[in-house]
């Protein structure tokens, strides 16, 4: 094919790709545009998770009648002028892409008005060009309509998550908004319901409360202000104890923007080295900040992922205010092997170890044999018969690892993989089966919602309601919790029922394998991460001591689940050594 210049019309549409993922992009964009106009009020109006109609409206300065046009033009913004002022940038917004590209893939209405201005006026935008303009009453400021999102690119449609999904990101978004900027005041309207205000009154507390309700809220620890050359760093953390499965709980600015970058992820990370448990994540809410020509912004179209100058310094910054924070609340913090802290955040991030040199295999219990193999595969193509092997506890390792004698060596099994994959399947079996497996709470316990966790509940309902939980409303913004699932332990029941309001669908994958969803039974995936959280709360933890028959109790029950080799996050449940393998490392061969 020749090489041609694209049509214009698509064009725009890959570059409005770039910024427009999603209805939370869209609402990230304008309540960027918002905030750096100066608002000191914004309201978010949501409907069908933004599809239908996204409106943000704000009480700042307004943009005049005759920049209306221009401002919905691809690089048109009043936030940078030189090459020079890309070193320094202070405002949230700068690209001039986010009108633009949201009017390449969507309906967009403009309405402002200025101080002085006896009315507003507005522009109508469709398919990146304005269609209409005029005059018409209202507030001082600028209210932005956006409807019939991804309308005219299909293929974008088919990749987003449900009405209520997608309308959770969106609260989420602002939520996380609202934390960076306390005094200004957020609203959103979810489908003609309020589902969150912070009252922009300087503090964030009461937005930690609206967003992980006042239980959490009020366990997170202020972080001491601490400075490290340029950088700046405060916010709030947990103790090592609260924590969540993945790094959803986990909220980082820099200069008010919020970011995604692993500089930061790794140190907080270090700072709780060897205080939380593997796999788990503590909540963490960073405002860093560090002088405008130190970050470049300039990296990528939605101005999530930052790139700092002085990695060292943040580090460092992030490291010793987070140990300081803790260390004031008596919490015992690992010291730094050799190094003090400073000198060890200024070393880079370490690749990760190379290979060693004995090769684990396959464990022999989860091998094919010949008499398996057939046209059928599924089930049969992996059965294994129990009565053909057997695993004997020898002791533990680190109060994490069962080490085991077994077929053809030795075998290293996390207890609580183990034991989340044996439960795991047991709770699937019951959901399969529809025999609900519910256990009444001698004192119902009361569970406050924040506002995506009472957005999540309602579709969820039904299918939380087949695995045992019972709830009922109490007030406006909580519920009753009655009954759980047999496998539960009581005092986990709440924050299991948390986690899973919680997960977005897209957060984690949860491991598949050929015989949970191969032939009869295919499991949603919905269905499967509560399961999945089901077990996670339901099983022994490591860190927890085990008696010899404890151990050799729970191999029992591990030797005959159905797909040991991995839990239901996609984590090995055990190692093999084979004899030959510990020959050679002996060297007896």
């Amino acid at each position: 094919m020749p090489i041609e210049l694209l049509d214009r019309d698509v064009a725009s549409k890959i570059a409005a790709g770039e910024v427009i993922e999603r209805p939370a992009s869209v609402v990230k964009e304008l309540v960027e545009n918002s905030l750096d106009s100066g608002a000191g009020q914004i309201e978010v109006e949501i409907v069908r998770g933004g599809l239908e109609m996204i409106r943000v409206t704000d009480d700042a300065s307004g943009i005049p009648e005759d920049e209306l046009e221009l401002a919905v033009l691809r690089h048109a913004t009043s936030k940078l002028r030189s090459v020079q002022d890309l070193s320094r940038i202070g405002t949230l917004g700068f690209r001039g892409e986010a009108l633009a590209s949201i009017g390449a893939v969507a309906r967009l209405s403009l309405v402002s008005r200025v101080p002085g201005a006896d009315a507003g006026h507005y522009v109508l935008v469709a398919d990146n060009d304005v269609v209409e303009r005029g005059q018409q009453g209202a507030p001082f400021g600028t209210t932005v309509f956006v409807r019939d999102l991804f309308k005219n690119v299909p293929a974008r449609l088919a990749f987003l998550r449900s009405a209520g999904a997608e309308g959770a990101r969106c609260v989420t978004v602002i939520e996380q908004y609202a934390l960076a900027h306390p005094d200004v005041s957020f609203r959103v309207i979810v489908d003609g319901r309020l589902a969150f205000h912070s009252p922009g009154n300087g503090d964030a507390v009461p937005v930690l409360i609206e967003m992980w309700g006042p239980d959490t809220a009020s366990a997170m620890i202020p972080v001491q202000p601490t400075n490290v050359g340029g950088t700046t760093v405060t916010g709030y953390v947990s103790e090592p104890g609260l924590t969540r499965p993945r790094r959803t709980g986990q909220v980082m600015f820099v200069n008010g923007r919020l970011v995604e970058t692993r500089i930061l992820s790794y140190a907080v990370a270090d700072a709780y080295r060897d205080i939380v448990q593997r796999g788990r994540y503590p909540l963490v809410v960073l405002f860093v900040t560090v002088p405008p020509h130190d970050v470049d912004v300039n990296v990528h179209p939605t101005k999530a992922e930052v790139r700092l100058r002085r990695e060292g310094e943040v580090i460092a910054a992030v490291q010793r205010g987070i140990r300081r924070t803790l260390a004031a609340r008596g919490v015992v913090i690992a010291p730094a092997e050799g190094a003090s802290d400073a000198d060890r955040a200024s070393q880079p991030i370490p690749a990760a170890p190379a290979e060693s040199d004995v090769e684990l295999e396959s464990p022999p219990l989860l091998a094919q044999t010949p008499s398996d193999e057939g046209e059928g595969g599924g089930r049969e193509g992996v059965a294994r018969q129990a009565s053909q092997f057997t695993l004997r506890p020898v002791g533990q390792v680190g109060l994490t690892y069962i080490v085991a004698e077994g077929p053809d060596g030795m075998y290293l099994i996390d207890q609580h993989a183990a034991h989340e994959r044996v439960v795991f399947e047991q709770v699937l079996a019951g959901r399969m089966s529809e025999a609900k497996a519910s256990q009444g709470l001698l004192t119902p316990v009361t569970i406050e919602l924040t506002a995506s966790q009472r957005l999540a509940l309602e579709p969820l309902g039904a299918l939380l309601a087949s695995y045992g939980f019972e709830w009922e409303p109490f007030g406006e913004d909580a519920i009753l919790l009655r009954a759980m699932p047999v496998t539960l332990r009581e005092s986990e029941a709440a924050q299991a029922l948390i986690e899973v309001l919680d997960r977005r669908p897209d957060d984690e994958v949860i491991a598949s394998d050929s015989l949970q969803d191969g032939g009869e039974g295919i499991m949603d995936s919905q269905e499967r991460r509560i399961a999945a959280t089901i077990a996670c709360h339901s099983t022994v933890r490591a860190g927890q001591a085990l008696s010899l028959s404890e151990m050799e109790s729970l191999l029992t029950i591990f030797q005959e689940a159905d797909f040991p080799r991995l839990c239901p996050h996609g984590r090995p449940t055990m190692v093999h050594l084979s004899a030959a393998q510990l020959e050679r490392q002996f060297g007896r061969r």
